[in-house]
């Protein structure tokens, strides 16, 4: 059991908390774009075995010109994920489920929850409450719903969805880069 760590530059990428100060909190469109590019990172990781256990806002980096994100800090995921014996090695307070726990069988799911955790967050809901606000399209929040429950375990699938669901939502558009909130 090696673990590898891998070194980024922050150039063109700004965190979560940057993100909503400068730009203020998603769109619709905007957030299915980045969730679009996270459920990939996080499918990419999972067909490898691993489940990273501890996706929360301050591992994430958002390139405000193309919305590609990098998932940063791998150094508590649980390798080999698959055996019976792997264990969580973090449990975070508000992006993991309720029901997992230090003796909790280790699921893919934890990542595709922390994910819709994120997705409220990022649209400027409750993430305590889990609760969205009501001017979100019902399609969607129904879909972020589902990456909260705790048999979705299949981020490929939710990807695929979610791509379905934004072009459902909004046919022909082109992809549009993130504006400076106007102070």
């Amino acid at each position: 059991n090696s673990k590898t760590a891998l070194l980024f530059e922050k150039e063109n990428t700004i965190s979560i908390e940057e993100l909503i100060k400068d730009y203020g909190y998603l769109n619709e469109e905007h957030l299915m774009w980045v969730l679009e590019r996270l459920l990939s990172i996080v499918g990419y990781v999972h067909s490898k075995k691993i489940v990273h256990g501890n996706i929360k806002k301050e591992n994430i980096l958002i390139d405000v010109e193309n919305h590609n994100v990098k998932l940063m800090d791998l150094t508590l995921a649980t390798i080999n994920a698959d055996d019976k014996k792997s264990k969580y090695n973090i449990i975070n307070e508000n992006y993991s489920p309720s029901y997992v726990s230090e003796k909790t069988k280790v699921y893919p799911n934890v990542d595709i929850y922390a994910l819709g955790i994120l997705a409220i967050e990022l649209l400027g809901g409750d993430i305590e409450r889990k609760a969205m606000r009501i001017s979100i399209n019902l399609e969607l929040r129904n879909f972020i719903r589902k990456m909260l429950d705790y048999k979705e375990n299949d981020a490929w699938k939710l990807w695929d969805e979610l791509i379905d669901l934004r072009k459902k939502l909004y046919p022909n558009k082109t992809f549009k880069k993130l504006e400076k909130k106007l102070k």
